[in-house]
């Protein structure tokens, strides 16, 4: 029975299609394995040992480089779609026939497509950190942000420090943890090559670029997804994290506080008893065990009026979300709120969106308060 921790799993192969995969295996067998997707520039390094070593006490834990990273041979390929299918040549060598899947970031594009490729491969989903195709900024970096993936420190994982995390006190020195977590293994992995960056950057700029308001193609996700997010991701913006729960069929989502794109890794305990909860199909919470509220962050729902969903159950009640404002109004964007009506009482409102205090705005498109603290997922 395999039992290693991250740090002692032996580094494997399998070729397949013409690649030789490296990955590592860890935990317990006997259960559906989880295999995670791999961010930027990320190689076998750069997953946290925290997460891992911890899914690993009850389950089969699967860490990969897709095609052409680091120490896995070929080229990397310049579209999401195509890692999608280098992921599913990998996960088919390995014989697997189901498994859950954790994605970070372009890790989470990828993962998308795989399960829209592959609905049966995949039962439940988990998005850290990313977005949908077509997605708010996806892709599209600030130079300022663009510049940090370019910078050289005497210890390369640094550069990690203000890509995931936010630039608080208390953010910068759960990075300095995660640091020292992910180069704590002796034999490290190989570095991602100038050809993995420049493909990898222009995957997701074309990823990105692929435009749908309606993002219909995420109606074809129907499987169980948890969202998770940082409260200010300065790489995908958070905002894509609610158009996520938004447009998929059947999504839960998220957000930690004081945290950017690596929230999971800010917050390693508190990720894996909240994806604990969603990959193990717990009974239904209430407003006392939800996870979301019991143990820090925001759950946040807000189904569209104009977009009911047939035979899905309610959803429990939580605390009143509050957003940022800038991300409300997109929202209501999003779901058909008319433009006019955004406009004319946009100065109404707070900033961040409290559902209690700016009820009186609320109510003024067509939403009567009742209603809308139910769709917000939450309680008077």
């Amino acid at each position: 029975m395999t039992t290693f921790t991250q740090d002692m799993a032996l580094t494997q192969y399998v070729e397949a299609g013409g690649i030789r995969f490296a990955y590592r295996r860890l935990g317990v067998p006997e259960r559906l394995p989880l295999v995670f997707f791999q961010h930027f520039m990320g190689t076998l390094d750069d997953y946290d040992p925290a997460l891992s070593d911890a899914f690993a006490a009850d389950r089969e834990v699967i860490l990969f480089n897709n095609a052409g990273v680091a120490s896995s041979s070929g080229t990397v390929p310049g579209t999401i779609e195509a890692m999608a299918r280098d992921a599913i040549t990998f996960i088919d060598a390995l014989g697997l026939t189901t498994i859950d899947v954790v994605g970070h970031s372009m890790g989470g594009l990828v993962a998308q497509e795989v399960t829209l490729a592959r609905a049966e491969l995949v039962r439940r989903l988990v998005l850290a950190g990313t977005g949908p195709r077509g997605g708010e900024g996806v892709g599209a970096l600030p130079a300022w942000v663009a510049e940090l993936f370019t910078r050289k420190y005497q210890r390369q994982e640094d550069m990690w420090l203000p890509i995931l995390f936010a630039p608080t006190e208390t953010s910068q020195a759960a990075g300095r943890a995660y640091i020292e977590r992910i180069v704590a293994r002796p034999d490290r992995d190989a570095p991602v090559s100038d050809q993995s960056i420049a493909a990898q950057r222009a995957a997701l700029a074309a990823y990105g670029a692929a435009k749908d308001p309606s993002y219909a193609h995420l109606k074809g996700l129907e499987l169980p997804v948890l969202v998770v997010n940082g409260s200010d991701d300065i790489v995908i913006p958070t905002i894509n994290s609610y158009i996520l729960q938004q447009f998929l069929p059947n999504a839960e989502l998220i957000l930690y506080p004081d945290a950017n794109h690596g929230a999971h890794f800010q917050y390693p305990e508190l990720f894996v008893r909240h994806a604990r909860i969603f990959l193990d199909d717990k009974p239904a919470r209430t407003a006392r065990t939800s996870p979301a509220n019991e143990h820090g962050g925001t759950q946040c729902r807000l189904p569209a009026p104009a977009r009911s969903r047939p035979g899905k159950s309610p959803q429990p009640p939580s605390r009143p979300a509050k957003l940022p404002k800038k991300d409300f109004l997109h929202i209501l964007r999003t779901v058909g709120v008319p433009e006019e009506t955004i406009k004319a009482t946009d100065e109404q409102l707070h900033d961040p969106i409290d559902l209690e205090r700016d009820a009186v705005f609320l109510v003024t498109h067509g939403w009567g308060r009742d209603e809308l603290i139910n769709r917000m997922g939450g309680s008077p």
